[in-house]
C-alpha cells in the first residue's frame, strides 16, 4: 500500500503559488493597471499605489478592465450597506488578497501571505454577526444575525483568465428566492475562473451551493488549494453545488459542511451526457448529509479521485462518504475512505451504473447497519485491485491483484483531539502497516 499521502504532506498555497499562479500573472500584458486597495489608507483614495490606495474594493472592481489586477490589503472588507450588494468580478482580471499593503512594496507578489494578512471578504452588511473570537470570521452558519448579503462574491462569463487568489470568504446568507438561494459565498454562472488560496467560512444557503454555487460551467475549473469550513446547504453541496458541470479540486481541505445531499460537494445534471470531475490531494472530513453522500454526492459522474481522504463523514441515508447516483467511469486512486457513516448503506461508498474502477485505497471502519462487512466499505459495482478493505473482495466487485483485509495500521487515525474526522487525524500508515 502507498504510504505517500498524509495531510501535511500536501503543498503550502504559497508554494502552489510559485509553480501555478506567479508565472500567469507575470504573464500579464505589461500596459495593464495594477489597483491597490487597502481600508487603511491614508492617502487620495486613488488606488495608484498602498499609500492612495482605495478605501474600498468596490472602486476597484468599478473601474479595474480585462488583463488589470487589483491588490488587496489585509483588514475586512465588505459589498454594501444592502443584502443585494456583492463583489462582482469583472472578466479576464487578477483579484489577489493576503497582502500586507505597505508603501513601498507595490507589486511584491513574494510578501503575500494569507495567513498571516488576512484579507476578508464579508457579507455581514449590517455588521451586526456574532464574532467572539474576534476575527470576523464566520466559524459556522450561526454566527449570521440578522441579514447578510445573499452572495458575497459574484462572476459571470468568466473563463480561467480571471484569478481570484487569497481571500477569506465568509458570512454569506442566501436565503432569498430564486437564485438568491443559492450561492451564500460565491455565485458563478457559465463561469469558470481560478480559484486560488481562498478559504470560504461559515457561508449558507437555503438551497444549493452554502459556499459556491456553480451554473452552466462545463468544468469548474482549478480550484487550488481551498479550504471549506462550516458551510451550509438545505439542499445539495454544503460547499460546492457544480449544476451541469463539473468540479477539479486539488490541494483542498472540505471540513464540518453540511447538506441534504453532498455534505462538501454535489454535482449534477440533467442531460445524458457524463459530467467530468477531477479530485487531488484533498481531505473530505467530518462533512454531513441527512440524505445521500455525506462528503461527495455525484450524478452522471466521469473523472479521477486521487490520493485523497474521506474520513469521518457521515449521510443519514446511503453513501457515508460519497454517493454516486450513477457512474459513467469514475476511477479512484490511491485514496483512503476511513470511519464513515451511513444510516441506511454504504457506509464508506454507494455506486450505482458502471463499476467504479478502484486501484491501491483502503477502505476501512466506514460503518452502516450491516455494521462493518465489505457492503458497508463499498456498495456496487466496482473493479477493486491491489486494495485493502475490511472484510475482503465486496460481494459486487470484480478483484484482482493482492486485496488485503487487515488493519492498515493508520498512526493515529483519531489524532490528539480523540475525534475522528478532524485535522489532527494523522492517517500515514506505519512501518509494520501490511
Amino acid at each position: 500500500m502507498s504510504r505517500s499521502f498524509h495531510p501535511s504532506s500536501r503543498m503550502t498555497p504559497n508554494q502552489y503559488a510559485v509553480i501555478v499562479i506567479l508565472p500567469l500573472i507575470c504573464a500579464t500584458q505589461v500596459f495593464a493597471a495594477t489597483y491597490y486597495v487597502s481600508e487603511s489608507a491614508p492617502g487620495m483614495n486613488l488606488g495608484t499605489d498602498w499609500y492612495e490606495a482605495f478605501r474600498d474594493l468596490q472602486s476597484a472592481l468599478a473601474v479595474a478592465v480585462t488583463s488589470d489586477s487589483i491588490w488587496v490589503a489585509q483588514g475586512v472588507y465588505v459589498p454594501g450597506a444592502s443584502r443585494e450588494s456583492t463583489f462582482e468580478i469583472p472578466p479576464n482580471i487578477d483579484l489577489i488578497g493576503g497582502i500586507p499593503g505597505v508603501p513601498g512594496q507595490e507589486g511584491m507578489m513574494d510578501v503575500r501571505d494569507s495567513f498571516a494578512y488576512p484579507t476578508i471578504l464579508s457579507g455581514d452588511v449590517d455588521g451586526n454577526d456574532l464574532n467572539p473570537d474576534g476575527d470576523f470570521i464566520a466559524e459556522s452558519t450561526a454566527e449570521i444575525q440578522g441579514g447578510n448579503a445573499y452572495h458575497v462574491v459574484t462572476g459571470f462569463n468568466l473563463d480561467n483568465q480571471t484569478r481570484v487568489i487569497g481571500f477569506y470568504i465568509t458570512a454569506g446568507q442566501a436565503n432569498g428566492v430564486e437564485a438568491d438561494a443559492d450561492g451564500g459565498g460565491m455565485s458563478l454562472s457559465n463561469a469558470s475562473p481560478i480559484l486560488f488560496d481562498l478559504r470560504f467560512h461559515g457561508n449558507m444557503a437555503i438551497s444549493d451551493g452554502g459556499a459556491i454555487k456553480s451554473s452552466n460551467s462545463l468544468l469548474l475549473n482549478q480550484l487550488v488549494a481551498l479550504e471549506f469550513v462550516g458551510n451550509h446547504a438545505g439542499n445539495s453541496g454544503g460547499a460546492i453545488h457544480a449544476q451541469e458541470g463539473g468540479v477539479r479540486v486539488i490541494a483542498s481541505c472540505f471540513e464540518g459542511n453540511g447538506a441534504t445531499n453532498g455534505g462538501a460537494i454535489a454535482t449534477t445534471t440533467q442531460f445524458t451526457s457524463p459530467i467530468y470531475s477531477y479530485i487531488q490531494d484533498t481531505l473530505f472530513m467530518g462533512n454531513r448529509a441527512q440524505g445521500e453522500g455525506g462528503a461527495f454526492y455525484a450524478d452522471n459522474i466521469q473523472g479521477d479521485i486521487i490520493n485523497s481522504v474521506f474520513s469521518g463523514n457521515r449521510s443519514d441515508q446511503n453513501g457515508g462518504g460519497i454517493y454516486i447516483s450513477f457512474n459513467a467511469g469514475l476511477t479512484m486512486i490511491n485514496s483512503t475512505l476511513v470511519s464513515n457513516l451511513a444510516g441506511e448503506s454504504g457506509g464508506g461508498l454507494t455506486n450505482n451504473g458502471q463499476p467504479l474502477s478502484i486501484a491501491n485505497s483502503i477502505f476501512w471502519n466506514n460503518v452502516d447497519p450491516d455494521l462493518q462487512g465489505t457492503t458497508s466499505q463499498i456498495l456496487g459495482p466496482s473493479d477493486l485491485v491491489d486494495s485493502l478493505v475490511q472484510g475482503g473482495c465486496p460481494g459486487q466487485a470484480n478483484c484482482g491483484g493482492v486485496i488485503l483485509e487487515t488493519d492498515p495500521l493508520f498512526l493515529d487515525p483519531d489524532g490528539e483531539d480523540g475525534v475522528v474526522g478532524t485535522l489532527d487525524d494523522n492517517l500515514r500508515l506505519s512501518r509494520l502497516s501490511p
